[in-house]
């Protein structure tokens, strides 16, 4: 049922903003004279180049426009999300709810209580064709928890480095009236570790605790999936005049069990945006997104029980994140964005953009951290 309002609500996202394509006026009209045939094709050039850049997605989306073949495109990006209380179904719950001493009565004995994530991509895009588009992103992740122990003792983890590499591709379907379609495709390369480790407290009083063990973190501390996961999805843009909209659809298909015996959940996302042109060098943009994510299936045996008179009781039994069943979620946000792009000049081809906003809806296989907030500002470069 969640799936089904989630494509639902796409659907009517998507029929929108294509009715609204399809009754736009055409108002690129750019005049030529018979004296002067070559500066009207250059005329026509820079404003093709100039359209095309205000026409871009939010810097938050991915894979949302093709290149002319020949053309290049590099970027990077700083993403930082931050998560800052724990979600069952949708109510937050505090971490006395759902954390006690082993056996006085409840699930788990350690809470997380934040979780800051910034991730590093490096982008490059080449036109093979004026259809096909081919792209690559390379992520360098940074993650830190914070948690709270049935006793009051706080400690944090840490882990940073290469995530998954993403191999990705677009086809261009239609191109017609100022609007075009495409098709993503694309598989994310496990590069990122699922093996990251860190010192947690070893033992509660009166045993002490200053006392530490390294051990394998839960799964959102890890960089990757452990697994090749296909990147399917399909893209809609439109533009008239100064006005310019768009709606993505993708998913992450995981294809294997990964070498730790799990496999991440699924994941289905949705977005779509409208952006105006203010000024020839600025715009602005809105835009929402869904998300839908699944359990995880099997289970990481490293993933140990962090005091020593528990040394047989299950990790889910310990901690949230170490529970593969309490990690499936569906979420939607709404964030805003500025472009800012360099017209001419030796600099002519340059932009930057950044996005920033927050979940307006969560309901969470809790206890589960939620979304506070999260941003994303970037560059890029076509030529």
């Amino acid at each position: 049922m969640n799936f089904i309002r989630f494509y639902t609500l796409l659907g009517v996202l998507s029929a929108g903003l294509g009715f609204s394509a399809l009754s736009a006026k055409e108002d690129f009209v750019i005049e030529e004279t018979e004296s002067n045939e070559l500066q009207a094709l250059e005329h026509h050039a820079h404003e093709h180049s100039h359209k095309h850049e205000h026409a871009l997605a939010p810097i938050g989306v991915m894979g949302s426009h093709i290149h002319e073949k020949g053309e290049w495109m590099f970027s990077y990006r700083y993403m930082t999300m931050s998560m800052e209380q724990n979600y069952d179904g949708t109510d937050v719950v505090g971490s006395q709810s759902f954390i006690s001493a082993p056996g006085a009565g409840q699930r788990y004995v350690i809470a997380p209580t934040s979780m800051q994530t910034q991730m590093h991509v490096f982008g490059g895009m080449v036109g093979v064709t004026d259809q096909l588009t081919l792209s690559i992103m390379v992520p360098y992740l940074i993650k830190d928890m914070s948690h709270i122990r049935f006793d009051g003792v706080t400690f944090d983890t840490h882990s940073e480095g290469i995530g998954d590499l993403k191999l990705g591709g677009m086809y261009k379907l239609f191109d017609q009236n100022h609007q075009t379609l495409h098709v993503n495709f694309g598989l994310s390369v496990p590069t990122g570790s699922i093996a990251k480790s860190d010192s947690t407290p070893n033992a509660p009083p009166p045993l002490g605790n200053t006392v530490t063990t390294e051990r394998r973190l839960p799964y959102p501390m890890q960089l990757g999936s452990g697994s090749v996961d296909l990147l399917p999805g399909i893209t809609y843009l439109g533009q008239n005049g100064k006005l310019s909209w768009g709606s993505q659809v993708s998913g992450v298909l995981r294809t294997h069990e990964n070498s730790e015996d799990y496999t991440l959940g699924h994941e289905f996302h949705g977005t779509g945006w409208l952006a105006y042109e203010w000024l020839e060098w600025l715009s602005s943009s809105m835009r929402i997104r869904g998300k839908i994510w699944g359990d995880i299936s099997g289970r990481d045996s490293a993933v140990l029980v962090p005091t020593p008179m528990m040394n047989t009781r299950p990790a889910s039994l310990v901690v949230p994140t170490a529970d593969p069943e309490r990690r499936s979620g569906e979420r939607i946000d709404l964030s805003w964005g500025l472009r800012l792009l360099v017209p001419g000049g030796f600099l002519e081809g340059h932009s930057i953009a950044m996005e920033a906003g927050l979940p307006v809806y969560q309901n969470l296989d809790g206890p589960q951290l939620g979304g506070e907030w999260f941003a994303t500002a970037g560059w890029q470069w076509a030529f």
